[in-house]
């Protein structure tokens, strides 16, 4: 289902996921999205659909800053904590988490991402 998913928003927008969210914002069907892929979570059973999750996930972290695209953002990154999880490399993401930063701008948001670091700093711990 989440590589039909994905080659599907792939061939839709040209492979950029993140232009139909620009496209819709964070109006009601980027919001009927982000349930779907949300509900789809739980029943993740392999690391390379954990990373097919994340790919899906991040471009909402992109969305332009207002109050709703920040709780959307915070929601992502709560989400993201637990699949980093799964992912077998989740350190390949830093970059553009760093980079998250100087986006956000809700204390909610910035407490999640702060989350999403710990949780990395766990994993490398956990990998010595």
């Amino acid at each position: 289902l989440l590589s039909q998913l994905h080659a599907r928003l792939q061939r839709k927008f040209g492979g950029d996921p993140s232009k139909a969210l620009a496209a819709a914002g964070t109006g009601d069907q980027a919001t009927r999205e982000l349930r779907l892929l949300s509900a789809l979570v739980g029943y993740v059973a392999s690391s390379e659909q954990a990373e097919q999750l994340v790919q899906l996930f991040l471009p909402y972290l992109r969305l332009k800053s207002s109050g709703r695209a920040e709780r959307v953002k915070e929601h992502v990154l709560r989400v993201l904590r637990g699949l980093l999880r799964l992912v077998p490399q989740p350190h390949a993401h830093t970059r553009f988490l760093g980079l998250l930063f100087g986006a956000l701008r809700s204390r909610g948001a910035r407490e999640a991402l702060c989350g999403v670091w710990a949780t990395l700093a766990e994993l490398e711990d956990g990998s010595d």
